[in-house]
């Protein structure tokens, strides 16, 4: 199963390709507010460098933050045109689900933080 995932609901703008668990690319740029831009062109550079069709993709992933409003609607409505128009599956994907991911093995209580600008955060505890 071919994964595309992609995330901007952050600073930084990213996406991956994942065939059967194994990450194939990953682009990440972080230029602020350029999402719109930028998530297109990296989107296609990035299948163009591993040789994969946007039709090839079985299963599209979306971040749904939390984070920047503004944001999240560019990862959605990027996800929604594909799914759409190539009859493919989405999956939404919470930032704070993402990270807490990474360190699930651990026993003891997770904090998962992003920053939110105006010395605020959005947090989520797993345990």
């Amino acid at each position: 199963m071919i994964v595309l995932g992609i995330d901007s609901s952050s600073d930084a703008a990213t996406a991956a390709v994942v065939s059967d668990g194994k990450l194939l690319c990953e682009y990440t740029q972080n230029q602020k507010k350029t999402h719109s831009v930028k998530m297109l062109p990296m989107v296609e550079n990035m299948l163009r460098d591993v040789g994969i069709s946007l039709d090839s993709i079985d299963v599209f992933a979306c971040g749904i933050g939390p984070g920047s409003f503004t944001g999240v609607r560019i990862g959605v409505a990027t996800v929604r045109a594909f799914c759409d128009t190539l009859e493919k599956p989405a999956v939404a994907v919470t930032s704070l689900l993402s990270l807490y991911e990474n360190v699930k093995f651990f026993d003891g209580t997770v904090i998962a933080l992003i920053f939110a600008r105006e010395n605020e955060c959005f947090a989520a505890a797993f345990k």
